[in-house]
């Protein structure tokens, strides 16, 4: 089963997307990562639930590591094709 979601965070160490995309190719799950404000990020990750999950996990350990509590996870509806891999936008 399929499962699509969007992570919202927010910290001040820009070298945390880095870390995300690593994590994202070696799960094998496909969307994007960007900034959305300053200090705040968005991702969209889309994949099978069981890895999907694994990638929350491992994204809110980093975060906790660079030093910020903010870390948002709600149901997202694909609407775009992400052609199978995982982007991260700087």
């Amino acid at each position: 089963m399929k499962k699509c979601v969007r992570i919202t965070f927010a910290v001040e160490n820009g070298k945390i997307l880095e870390s995300i995309r690593k994590k994202a190719r070696s799960l094998d799950v496909e969307g994007i990562a960007y900034r959305s404000a300053s200090d705040e990020y968005e991702t969209i990750v889309h994949g099978e639930k069981e890895k999907v999950e694994k990638f929350i996990d491992a994204v809110h350990a980093a975060i906790i590591d660079a030093g910020s509590e903010e870390f948002f996870v709600e149901p997202y509806l694909k609407e775009e094709d992400y052609r199978g891999v995982f982007r991260v936008l700087q």
